[in-house]
């Protein structure tokens, strides 16, 4: 049963990629665990019919004999080591790394789709969606940093700081988890942003927050846009319910929020406004986080690692469903399109790995 639901769920994510050579190889996949699972002898007879039909209806695609082949995952161990975690843990910008992790899904090359706009508007979306990236790729790398090595950094060093009794640790290292995970929150603000110049939503630029861009005038009590109420788009869908996992606080919904996901939002908020601290031992026998009466939430540094790699992980599905979400757009656009004047194409380059310096003070 899980064999096929997983190919349904692959199939769909295909058919919603600009790239054709993913969604080939998405197809591929989709395939074989839907074959598998009207192999299983223990798939529901009612499913394996429905099953069945969506395997006849899948396109066969030939994909050679790419999923074997090696790609170099860089030129130093250091580098190695650090796509090897991003692909163990999947966290590259790549469909790819849903479904696999091998070499072939070690690259952050998911874009945008073509776009039609108006000229002044010509490079603006893929210049945002670049940012996105770029924010999400540091704070990636800073979560690789921190758990790299458990010994003392020489940042630490001389740090004067007094022993509270509390067993409380104090690292350069936690920090840089602590900015990954304000970094990945700020990511899915910054999509709402995207979101509401793109639909052209109209909302105060000061008030716009991934929790309510889906509601007429941003707010939730007034119901949700009309330009999101009957869309057929299922990556927008994805990014809406990916907003109910983190903010969604209505027991109608308590059943299809990830547990771990409700209490994102309260730790951004004391990560941002108050206090978060890490205990080699809490001396609270519960071991999720909660809130004491003097702002500061005490974790464990286990559960803390968890979570900031959940909401890393959220934002990299945030990214990926708004680059599939604006494909699905673009293709209702040029279905629907009748419009009259001059539409001239514009080619864009990538930015080349060596243009990529910083600057020496």
């Amino acid at each position: 049963m899980a064999l096929g639901n997983k190919g349904i769920g692959i199939w769909k994510y295909a058919q919603h990629l600009y790239d054709r050579g993913h969604e080939a190889l998405l197809l591929h996949e989709a395939e074989e665990s839907l074959r598998k699972s009207c192999q299983s002898a223990t798939t529901d007879p009612a499913a394996l019919l429905y099953f069945e039909e969506e395997l006849s209806r899948i396109p066969k695609v030939d994909i050679g004999d790419i999923k074997s082949k090696k790609f170099n995952l860089g030129d130093t161990d250091k580098e190695i080591s650090y796509r090897e975690w991003c692909l163990k843990n999947r966290l590259f910008i790549n469909p790819l790394n849903d479904i696999f992790t091998n070499s072939i899904a070690s690259c952050d090359v998911l874009s945008l789709p073509s776009i039609t706009t108006k000229s002044s508007e010509m490079p603006s979306y893929f210049s945002r969606f670049n940012l996105l990236k770029q924010e999400y790729i540091t704070a990636r790398y800073l979560m690789y940093m921190a758990q790299e090595s458990d010994e003392p950094h020489f940042a630490d060093k001389d740090v004067s700081l007094v022993n509270t009794l509390d067993y409380q640790i104090y690292s350069i290292r936690f920090e840089y988890m602590k900015m990954v995970f304000r970094s990945a929150y700020s990511i899915l603000d910054k999509i709402a942003f995207f979101l509401n110049d793109y639909f052209q939503l109209e909302l105060n630029e000061n008030r716009i927050y991934f929790r309510s861009v889906w509601y007429k005038n941003g707010l939730k009590k007034s119901g949700l846009n009309p330009k999101f109420k009957e869309s057929q788009n299922w990556p927008l869908r994805g990014l809406f319910w990916l907003s109910k996992d983190i903010f969604e606080k209505e027991t109608e919904f308590s059943s299809a929020i990830s547990p771990d996901a409700k209490q994102l939002h309260e730790l951004r908020n004391h990560l941002e406004h108050k206090y978060v601290t890490l205990h080699d031992i809490l001396m609270s026998l519960d071991s999720e986080a909660h809130t004491s009466t003097d702002g500061i939430i005490p974790m464990s540094p286990e559960d803390f690692y968890r979570k900031t790699i959940r909401i890393l992980r959220l934002s990299r599905a945030a990214i990926v469903n708004l680059s599939m979400a604006i494909n699905v757009e673009e293709e209702r656009k040029r279905n629907q399109s009748n419009t009259e004047g001059i539409i001239a194409s514009m080619p864009l380059c990538n930015v080349e790995h060596e243009w990529k310096r910083t600057w020496r003070n």
